[in-house]
């Protein structure tokens, strides 16, 4: 029995003024440390964009596999307010549980995390589930998570510490991709934009660049807001127009996501505004350069597969 209110999402696709309000919720209900009286149920939903940015503590984590040094950090976010050794009662259940999809172990398919790592992980610390795929494999329907293998053990600091070490180091430096692309996005960086890197080096930018995107669904609240905007005389300036339009409106999305969903560039909008200021309709136009209408529904369509869990 769970309130509502006390179930939150949060990712890197909020507008700025979103997050804020989001992450003042989670620093409330997740805070560290917590009360001691405090017992109330909570739940949060979260991409790695939590890992860095907040301060919270809580008593379980439930997270896909990930390369063991993320692990390791998404697991410094649990019972985070114990800063002594700690250990949890006798017989006591995991607080920490792994799952890995069947088909690619996670469901970004190696466009967050570098599958080499994300396999290397696996097979350290999951090893004993790989028999338990087979077996189990055609036994679930499709959307439901199936517990092929529950092994359960406990990870001191230093262990976790060990395990992060081993994940460099099982690279293999004469066949590793990942080791591979790494040494070349140095190389590329070390040369600078030159001319003959400048194809590679756009692709590397392409791959990490975030692009500013307003959804099409926001249309006519934002152009209303412009409209609304461009009748204030003493505040109209970009500081005022970055509060007031850019982080009520605007988000950042990968460049992948990007050229699958684009339309066009924002401006058209402004141009549909009407605004009979000349001036003021120039002004804004540039401000909102770079920025583009997206359709980010049709990215919502994913497949769903069979998953399989394992408990560490």
């Amino acid at each position: 029995k769970i309130n509502e209110e006390k179930i939150i999402l949060f990712h890197s696709q909020f507008t700025l003024n979103e997050k804020e309000k989001i992450k003042s919720k989670i620093e409330e209900y997740f805070k560290n440390p917590k009360d001691e009286n405090e017992n109330d149920g909570k739940i949060l939903i979260t991409t790695q964009v939590v890992e860095v940015s907040v301060d919270l503590d809580a008593d379980i984590l439930y997270t896909e596999i990930a390369p063991m040094d993320v692990l390791v950090q998404r697991m410094g976010r649990v019972l985070r307010r114990y800063k002594i050794e700690y250990s949890l009662p006798e017989n006591s259940e995991p607080n920490v549980y792994i799952i890995k999809f069947h088909k690619g172990y996670e469901s970004s398919r190696g466009k967050v995390y570098d599958s080499e790592l994300i396999k290397i992980t696996n097979d350290k610390i999951t090893n004993d589930l790989l028999e338990g795929e087979k077996s189990g494999e055609n036994q679930e329907k499709k959307g439901k998570i199936k517990e092929v293998n529950k092994t359960s053990f406990i990870l001191s600091e230093y262990e976790k510490y060990e395990l992060t070490d081993e994940l460099y180091k099982k690279l293999d430096p004469n066949n590793s991709k990942f080791l591979s692309e790494f040494y070349t996005t140095l190389d590329i960086l070390d040369a600078g934009f030159m001319s003959e890197r400048k194809t590679e080096a756009q692709k590397i930018f392409r791959e990490i660049a975030n692009v500013s995107v307003v959804d099409k669904s926001k249309k006519d609240k934002f152009i209303g807001k412009i409209k609304e905007f461009c009748k204030q005389t003493e505040i109209f300036n970009y500081t005022f127009f970055k509060k007031d339009i850019i982080a009520e409106f605007v988000i950042n999305i990968p460049y992948y996501q990007f050229e699958k969903n684009k339309y066009y560039e924002i401006k058209n909008w402004i141009y549909e505004a009407n605004i009979i200021d000349d001036n003021k309709r120039e002004k804004i136009i540039k401000w909102v350069d770079n920025i583009w209408v997206v359709n980010l529904n049709e990215d919502d369509k994913k497949n769903n597969e069979d998953s399989f869990g394992v408990i560490i």
